[in-house]
């Protein structure tokens, strides 16, 4: 007698998982941000680049046997400067089912209520600029000569970056009714950015041309009198 044997194997299920890339303050760009896609032990299974559209696609994963397969969703932080990074972790899970025809069909859902939606993490940059303002130590107004010297700096910063103030050209400005001498910065040369732009506020001390002083002496001469 002849025996025969059948066999059944369903062809395996294929799945992308996928997520958007949102960032506010500059422009969205090529492999910006890096995504993790990792297991119930927080292994690393795949990760991915967004794309300068927001788009963050996944490797397909395939799964050749029915279950129920969990994933978690999230950003990588990479601390580049001046990026502000979504934190958050969104659970993803694949159910993979036998239609009894051959085949493998696997329904995924994210978690934090989105359903079928894949999740959005939502980035920020920020930077900060620095300005300059004189002031008088007395109440002597600045000279256009003295207001000319303020420095300007167009360079961006971000937080945690210690700025060192510009020194004016000159530190003296010699005019006909005195002289001005730049004191220094108030409260410091150097200022650390936090989450505002920073001022830099310069002292100028004006000193005026002393006087010359003339001492007369008189002398009463009596015309009568004998000569020396």
């Amino acid at each position: 007698r002849t025996k025969f044997t059948n066999r059944y194997t369903a062809t395996p299920a294929k799945v992308t998982l996928s997520a958007s890339k949102e960032l506010s303050g500059k422009t969205l760009t090529d492999n910006q941000f890096t995504f993790l896609l990792t297991d119930l032990q927080s292994n690393t299974v795949t990760e991915a680049k967004n794309k300068a559209d927001g788009s963050v696609t996944f490797p397909e994963l395939t799964f050749d046997q029915a279950g129920t397969y969990k994933y978690t969703l999230s950003e990588k932080n990479e601390a580049q400067q001046g990026y502000t990074y979504d934190s958050k972790s969104v659970e993803a899970t694949v159910v993979v089912t036998d239609n009894g025809q051959g085949q493998l069909i696997a329904e995924t859902t994210y978690g934090n209520g989105l359903g079928a939606t894949p999740p959005t993490f939502s980035n920020a940059y920020h930077d900060y600029g620095t300005s300059y303002e004189f002031t008088s130590s007395n109440a002597t107004p600045l000279p256009d000569e003295v207001k000319q010297l303020l420095p300007t700096d167009a360079t961006r910063y971000n937080a945690g970056q210690e700025v060192t103030a510009m020194q004016p050209r000159q530190t003296s400005v010699t005019l006909k009714d005195g002289t001005w001498t730049f004191d220094g910065y108030t409260p410091s040369n150097k200022q650390t950015v936090t989450d505002k732009d920073l001022v830099f506020v310069g002292t100028w001390t004006f000193k005026p041309v002393s006087k010359s002083s003339v001492t007369y002496d008189f002398t009463n001469v009596d015309p009568n009198s004998p000569a020396l």
